[in-house]
């Protein structure tokens, strides 16, 4: 099960703004199969990436408690 804090379901209005669109299915798939998972300072957060093209992909930061995996938060960046 995957559930979103209050400041990533907030982050799809932010990213909106500035023509970004990334829909929820999105970083869902990118917890579930990422391309690529990296090491987090700050344990016990978890970061994952997807490529969206070429040139960026998306990085999705979230935590696991009790079997329940929450994004914290998500934002494309450059390759």
């Amino acid at each position: 099960m995957i559930g979103f804090t209050r400041h990533a379901k907030e982050k799809f209005d932010i990213l909106g703004k500035y023509g970004i669109n990334i829909p929820e299915r999105l970083v869902i798939d990118t917890i579930n199969a990422p391309d690529k998972r990296d090491s987090c300072s700050r344990k016990p957060l978890i970061a994952v990436q997807s490529n969206l093209d070429e040139h960026r992909a998306l990085k999705v930061i979230y935590k696991q408690e009790d079997g329940v995996r929450y994004v914290i938060t998500f934002y494309p960046i450059k390759k």
